[in-house]
Formats: C-alpha cells, sequence, structure tokens
C-alpha cells in the first residue's frame, strides 16, 4: 500500500509527511556520525543550534532568526543562541584593525579616525 505524502512543512518526517519522535530523528544522527567516524555528539538540537549560528553569521536580524525557528520571545532567543562566534569575532577584530588614526589635535586630545566600511 503505498502513503500519501502530506507535507506539514518538517524537515524530518514519516513517509507520510507528519512529524516523528525527536528520539528517532537522533538516533539516526547518531548512527550517522558513528559510520562516518565523527567524535561527536549530534541531536536535531546541534542542527538546530548550527542553523541558528550560521543564520547570525550572515547577519540575519533577531526578528529574523526568531520567526525562522519559531520562537516569540526575544529572551529566550538572546538567552539560548546570540554568542559571539569564532568567524563574528574574527570579522570584528579584522574592522578594528582597518581603523585609522589620520590626525591627532594636540590642543585638545582630539583624534580624527577613518574607517572604511
Amino acid at each position: 500500500m503505498k502513503v500519501k505524502y502530506t507535507d506539514c512543512g518538517f524537515i524530518f518526517c514519516a513517509l507520510s509527511g507528519n512529524t516523528i519522535q525527536s528520539n528517532r530523528i537522533n538516533k539516526a544522527l547518531h548512527e550517522c556520525t558513528t559510520e562516518l567516524k565523527i567524535n561527536k555528539h549530534v541531536t536535531s538540537h546541534t542542527l538546530r543550534h548550527t542553523y541558528i549560528s550560521i543564520l547570525a553569521e550572515l547577519g540575519m536580524s533577531l526578528k529574523v532568526i526568531m520567526n525562522r525557528v519559531g520562537y516569540s520571545n526575544s529572551n529566550t532567543t538572546l538567552k539560548v543562541y546570540t554568542y559571539v562566534t569564532d568567524k563574528m569575532e574574527k570579522a570584528m577584530v579584522n574592522k578594528l584593525e582597518e581603523i585609522k588614526i589620520i590626525y591627532v589635535c594636540p590642543f585638545y586630545a582630539l583624534k580624527i579616525i577613518y574607517m572604511s566600511l
């Protein structure tokens, strides 16, 4: 008997399109990481966290990320997911290193800086 697929909007779903339990997803992820000899504990939550980190690295706004992952409370998103990734931190350091002091006024201890954005 052929099962009729209905798109319910889930990434991981049964042949029918309905949701499957997260423990089954996590078991499949464990089997995959074991087979590929990946020495990391990977779960569906790990994939969610990675996805949100990638959106943040791409410069997506907090509101866009919240809408994308189904959060309505920004405090939840801020507490759980906002951190500076290595890539974002490196980009920040690079931007700071691009700042050039082009004039120092000796009378007012005033520095004029130039930033190429």
